[in-house]
């Protein structure tokens, strides 16, 4: 990548050293505004349309506009990569309500930027022999909407981190557990393949594993519950950053029986299939 990388942002292409919002724009007054986040692979943005469209799906869910064409906003992508001159990237969009006279409606035209990343890539032996979780009691308020309001989620990784935890598990008050900050949640037992249905946002990596997990094991859609993790056999968590990441350890609990498990190993070995 260059020394200073490309952005585009609301029809040009910027360094980000002068990439800039409106200080009255309403995503920054009222953090009214949706993102999305993918990587590539080889110069390939994985699964971008999906992204593209569940970008969309956010904005509408919260009455945002959407003023560009999704082919349009792909082929801009795709120039984005080539401009930075680094085929594995990190991609971030960026939807805002745009400026707003009265601070608070916007007024007629939202904002859209487009930000490229270089991979923070997660310790090898994480992979290898597992990670933490924390939970956390958060329910988001619109759980389906990739939103960028992450107040909750901020609070929540910094005490993961104080406790040398990779990611936050979020658990509502009736002991329901939804997904991560960032990730989203599966478990293995007795043979299954287990992922929570209800108030979490449908990850692009997550659906790319419910894809393909029949080939590994029976794949269940069903509430997963606090006290279930005391019996799992193996947990991992998926995103575009993490892929799928094995878990061995929430709060206090050690999952299975410590190390990672066998369904998890294929569950990663398919994966990197789908991106080599």
């Amino acid at each position: 990548m260059t020394q200073s990388a490309i952005y585009w942002i609301n029809g040009a292409f910027v360094s980000a050293d002068h990439a800039t919002l409106s200080i009255t724009d309403v995503g920054i007054l009222r953090g009214y505004g949706v993102f999305d986040y993918l990587r590539s692979y080889d110069g390939q943005p994985f699964h971008l349309m999906d992204h593209l469209k569940r970008l969309r799906s956010s904005a509408d869910q919260i009455g945002l506009d959407m003023p560009y064409d999704l082919e349009d906003v792909a082929d801009i992508t795709h120039q984005l990569i080539e401009k930075n001159h680094d085929p594995n990237v990190g991609i971030r969009f960026v939807l805002t309500g745009g400026e707003s006279t009265s601070s608070l409606i916007p007024d007629d035209k939202s904002s859209l930027a487009i930000l490229i990343h270089p991979l923070s890539e997660l310790p090898a032996v994480l992979y290898e022999q597992g990670a933490k979780l924390i939970t956390s009691r958060l329910q988001r308020e619109f759980p389906t909407v990739k939103s960028t309001n992450y107040i909750g989620a901020i609070m929540a990784m910094r005490e993961a981190k104080k406790q040398g935890a990779v990611e936050a598990l979020y658990v509502d008050n009736q002991n329901q557990i939804s997904e991560c900050t960032r990730s989203n949640f599966f478990t293995v037992n007795d043979g299954k393949i287990i992922t929570p249905v209800e108030n979490l946002l449908p990850g692009i990596t997550r659906q790319v594993i419910m894809n393909y997990a029949a080939e590994i094991a029976p794949l269940e859609l069903a509430s997963v519950h606090l006290d279930d993790l005391v019996s799992v056999d193996e947990v991992f968590i998926t995103s575009s950053t993490k892929e799928v990441l094995p878990i061995t350890q929430i709060d206090d609990v050690v999952i299975g029986n410590g190390t990672v498990g066998p369904i998890t190993r294929a569950v990663m070995a398919r994966f990197s299939q789908e991106t080599g």
